[in-house]
């Protein structure tokens, strides 16, 4: 069960449900700060931008994905069986602060290396791609 406590309100109906678990039982509980994931808008954003950097680049666009999640991002560490192996971490994991700072990166790379201007929400050239 999960509970996202905001409230007083909330808190109060979490420590019932607290109050009502069965006794004798082990439970695992976390509490973690609530970070809001991105939105559809930015999700969207990224992707739109991904196109124009796979369209210019000539790669397709899962390739430009990974390419900038590896870049940006890093790997995460992970066993499988007595090995260890990287896995990219993904951007489906990150909160509106961080994949902010993440299509930061990526834009300033394709400024920067690539030659290429990205549209912005703000930038009239992204009011006309939006509307094709």
């Amino acid at each position: 069960m999960d509970f996202h406590l905001s409230n007083t309100t909330e808190r109060e109906v979490f420590c019932e449900y607290l109050r009502c678990l069965p006794e004798g039982k082990s439970y695992d509980v976390s509490i973690r700060l609530h970070r809001a994931k991105r939105s559809n808008d930015a999700n969207a954003l990224y992707w739109k931008w991904i196109g124009i950097i796979a369209s210019e680049t000539g790669n397709d666009r899962e390739v430009c994905h990974k390419f900038f999640a590896k870049k940006f991002l890093g790997y995460d560490v992970r066993e499988f069986g007595s090995e260890k192996i990287a896995v990219v971490k993904s951007t489906a994991n990150l909160d509106t602060a961080q994949f902010s700072d993440y299509m930061n990166q990526v834009s300033a790379f394709a400024s920067q290396e690539l030659g290429i201007v990205l549209p912005s929400p703000d930038d009239q050239l992204y009011s006309m791609m939006n509307h094709e």
